[in-house]
């Protein structure tokens, strides 16, 4: 299976996943347009990989902020993994928080509790300390 590498743009968030590695990351600002189209050849990829791999998988957000078309498309893309760890694969979610940005903070224990997954929240700043911590 290939490596998906969709660059940063202004509207849209960096996607690296590495699937030899089992990594995945979704990193910057997230407010397209159309955030369907945006995320769903991500959403395809991801069923593809899940579907073929069994192995671990960690999947790093680090988003600084995201629009509400973008909170579903997260929400289905989380409902995969969450589905993925459900049927056996080893799956850590890695929500990365710049201090004092409650909004991102609020929202990744808002798809943690919605999805009954566990994720660990690292905080993020400019003299980042680095810290760790599971909702």
């Amino acid at each position: 299976m290939h490596t998906l590498h969709l660059p940063a743009t202004r509207t849209t968030p960096e996607v690296h996943f590495e699937p030899a590695a089992g990594h995945c990351s979704i990193t910057g600002v997230s407010i397209p347009e159309h955030a369907q189209e945006f995320y769903q050849p991500i959403i395809q990829w991801l069923d593809i990989f899940l579907s073929v791999n069994r192995g671990p998988l960690t999947l790093r957000i680090a988003l600084t902020y995201f629009n509400s078309s973008s909170l579903k498309a997260l929400y289905i893309l989380l409902g995969r993994v969450r589905e993925a760890q459900v049927m056996g694969t080893p799956v850590r979610i890695i929500w990365v928080v710049e201090e004092d940005d409650e909004f991102m903070l609020e929202s990744s224990s808002y798809f943690a509790e919605l999805l009954g997954v566990k994720m660990d929240i690292e905080m993020s700043g400019d003299e980042g300390s680095g810290e760790r911590r599971a909702v």
